[in-house]
C-alpha cells in the first residue's frame, strides 16, 4: 500500500501541477472583473482553464491510498500519509476554490488572496510526498 500511496499522489502532484499556471490566470481575471478591470483571457480561455483544473483537482485517489496505509500503520507512517491526504485535500480546496470562484465571485476567494497560494499548496504536497517516502522507506528497512 505504500507504493500505491506514493504511485496515487505522484499522479495527483503530476495533474495539479500541470494546472498552476491556470490557476493563477483564473485568479488574476477573478481579482480583475472584482475591482472592476476586464480580465486578461477569453471566456473560452477561463472554460478550458476551469476544465483542466476541475479535473485534476480530484485527490479521491489519494485519500483512499492513505486510508489504506494508515490501516497497516506504524503510526509513524500511517501520520505521514495522512499528511500527503491532508496536503492533497488543502491543494484541492484550493483549486477548486478559485474554480469556485466564477460561480460565486467573493464567496470562495477574495482579492487579498495571494496569487501564489495554489503554488504554496503544491509545494507543501510535494513536501509531504517526500516526508512519507522518507519515513516509509526507514520503516520498510528496518524490518
Amino acid at each position: 500500500m505504500y507504493a500505491e500511496l506514493l504511485r496515487t499522489a505522484h499522479a495527483y502532484e503530476a495533474g495539479t501541477g500541470a494546472v498552476l499556471e491556470s490557476a493563477g490566470f483564473l485568479l488574476e481575471d477573478l481579482f480583475n472583473e472584482l475591482e472592476g478591470l476586464p480580465p486578461r483571457h477569453s471566456g473560452s480561455e477561463r472554460s478550458d482553464f476551469r476544465r483542466a483544473i476541475s479535473s485534476a483537482a480530484e485527490p479521491q485517489p489519494v485519500a483512499a491510498a492513505a486510508r489504506q496505509v494508515e490501516l497497516e500503520g506504524p503510526s509513524r507512517v500511517a501520520a505521514a500519509a495522512r499528511a500527503v491526504q491532508a496536503a492533497a485535500g488543502q491543494l484541492a480546496a484550493t483549486l477548486n476554490g478559485i474554480e469556485d470562484g466564477f460561480e460565486d465571485p467573493g464567496a470562495c476567494v477574495r482579492p487579498s488572496t495571494p496569487t501564489d497560494r495554489p503554488r504554496e499548496h503544491f509545494e507543501a504536497l510535494k513536501s509531504a510526498i517526500s516526508t512519507f517516502a522518507d519515513i516509509a522507506r526507514k520503516h520498510l528497512n528496518h524490518r
